[in-house]
């Protein structure tokens, strides 16, 4: 039977992070508390099992002298451990034996980190504007669902903070992200190309071409576009007819529309697939 843990480690609490130098990775409860708590910004610093790092964290551990101060926590010199303390920690140090040993036990090998071990902070108020936020970056810059998987994504709001690595939604969720701010976001589109088209004076640009989606419908994508403020004005599914006469009509159905909101158009620019082409004589 081993010795019973002294006073300074009983204050630190293991997360599962790997061995490192063959001693054990903690973090200190009452940082870890405030964390939870949002009062500390920052995740939890990660320290050696080693009596002495144990002792340097708590002299400087401003929530630990608070518990102390409080009577939370009563050093040794002041009282005794309990039986019932005693008992609380080994059922503690029993389950984290066990979530250790199942941990182990899994085929899943990927590395972890320790932000995962950590509620998300942000209120769900905060979470619902974060989403808003990322949903127009996306459409500002272009970019597929597929881009909040990259790596490097994840590197950028991890560097930027680490509360929004975990509030980053999988790829199959920016749909339903897009569906609930959709109309948030197309109505300032109208807004930046109506500013602009009154600064400028100019024309809009109509921009349109055909394609098919994984499903095999064939749409026709609309967008109206002046010095570089660009509208997409909507994405159309076809009839059952794909030829140059079909889509040219259904092309002048959207551009009077377009028309009837106010934009004069000056363009019309598509590809040189022949179907949309005609759209412009």
């Amino acid at each position: 039977m081993g010795r019973a843990p002294k006073f300074e480690r009983l204050q630190f609490q293991d997360i599962g992070l790997p061995k490192q130098n063959n001693r054990q990775q903690l973090v200190c409860k009452h940082c870890l508390a405030a964390y939870n708590r949002q009062d500390l910004q920052e995740a939890p610093k990660v320290v050696a099992a080693r009596s002495t790092t144990f002792k340097t964290h708590l002299k400087s551990c401003t929530f630990y002298l608070e518990a102390v101060k409080s009577g939370q926590v009563q050093p040794p010199q002041a009282t005794q451990v309990s039986h019932s303390v005693m008992n609380g920690f080994k059922r503690q140090v029993d389950q984290e034996n066990q979530r250790e040993v199942a941990s182990s036990a899994s085929s899943d090998k990927r590395q972890r980190f320790i932000r995962e071990y950590f509620d998300n902070v942000f209120t769900e108020d905060k979470h619902e504007e974060f989403e808003r936020l990322l949903i127009q970056f996306q459409a500002d810059n272009c970019l597929p669902d597929r881009f909040i998987e990259k790596g490097s994504t994840v590197r950028l709001f991890t560097f930027l903070n680490r509360a929004c690595t975990t509030a980053l939604p999988k790829r199959k969720e920016m749909g339903k992200i897009l569906d609930k701010y959709s109309q948030v976001e197309e109505e300032e589109q109208h807004i930046a190309l109506r500013n602009r088209m009154e600064f400028s004076g100019g024309r809009v640009n109509f921009l349109s071409d055909v394609w098919q989606n994984v499903a095999k419908m064939h749409l026709l994508g609309c967008m109206l576009a002046l010095f570089g403020t660009i509208l997409t004005f909507g994405l159309f599914k076809t009839g059952p007819r794909h030829d140059s006469v079909a889509i040219v009509e259904q092309m002048e159905n959207v551009m009077e529309n377009v028309t009837e909101k106010g934009r004069e158009i000056g363009a019309v620019v598509s590809d040189d697939a022949g179907q949309c082409r005609r759209a412009a004589f």
